[in-house]
């Protein structure tokens, strides 16, 4: 049966388990926690663990040397279930050979007990796991909902490498609006589409992802038959697979 650690003077909504077959070091632990800021459940059975994992787990914290299942064996059932989950491993047997097993199983980190300054590292490295798991659950979120608006948009998106001038990326709206097939558009030279004004394109491109500004223009825009489209352009610098790029949003000015 798990106990909860008193609570701390500020709560951080994590959900953080700890879980160790010996219930007077779980709740030292809890309670070391607890003063750093943190708040812990305790469990001493590790199936307690697994049957949390839908509960909307933040970490868990485990020794290793458990009678109903090892800490080696708790994290494979995690990783089953949950790949970047944080879990911490804080024993009190420590061996390399522990220590390289379960940084082969996907570990986030493994620390040996000890006194206060042992759980100082362990505070930290709880915080630090917590809010790198939760900085890319938000990125991967964040993607998928700039995926969907890039896939539906009305108005035509690019993604484009400045350094080479060429189009990396287009939703299906831009390859309609220009009459170019996808396969045809990305790895397609700027030049095609901007010929009357491509090197102040580069120029104002350059500028923007140097200033991580945001900037509209006007631009006439070529489609593949040589059809020219007066419109307006959005253009801004966006991280897209670890790298730099310009975001660009083309939108056909009105007949007037």
């Amino acid at each position: 049966m798990g106990i909860r650690a008193r609570p701390s003077n500020q709560s951080t909504g994590w959900h953080i388990i700890v879980v160790d077959d010996d219930q007077d070091l779980v709740d030292t632990t809890a309670l070391m926690l607890e003063q750093r800021g943190l708040e812990v459940t305790t469990e001493t059975d590790p199936q307690a663990v697994i049957d949390a994992l839908d509960d909307g787990l933040s970490c868990v914290v485990s020794d290793y040397q458990m009678p109903q299942m090892d800490g080696l064996e708790l994290l494979a059932a995690v990783r089953a279930e949950d790949p970047d989950l944080p879990f911490i491993l804080f024993t009190g047997r420590g061996s390399e050979e522990i220590a390289s097993e379960a940084i082969e199983a996907g570990v986030t980190d493994y620390l040996q007990k000890g006194g206060q300054e042992q759980y100082d590292r362990l505070a930290n490295c709880v915080a630090s796991a917590i809010e790198n798991y939760h900085n890319k659950r938000v990125a991967r979120k964040r993607r998928r909902q700039f995926e969907a608006i890039f896939e539906n948009a009305f108005d035509g998106i690019f993604i484009l490498d400045v350094a080479d001038a060429v189009i990396v990326d287009a939703n299906p709206r831009a390859c309609d609006l220009l009459e170019y097939s996808y396969e045809e558009l990305v790895g397609t030279d700027i030049a095609e589409i901007h010929p009357e004004d491509y090197e102040l394109y580069l120029d104002i491109g350059r500028t923007l992802i140097d200033t991580d500004s945001c900037r509209r223009i006007q631009s006439i825009c070529y489609t593949r038959n040589g059809d020219a489209i007066p419109s307006d352009i959005t253009a801004a610098p966006m991280e897209y697979d670890d790298e730099t790029f310009l975001l660009t949003i083309m939108r056909p000015q009105s007949p007037r």
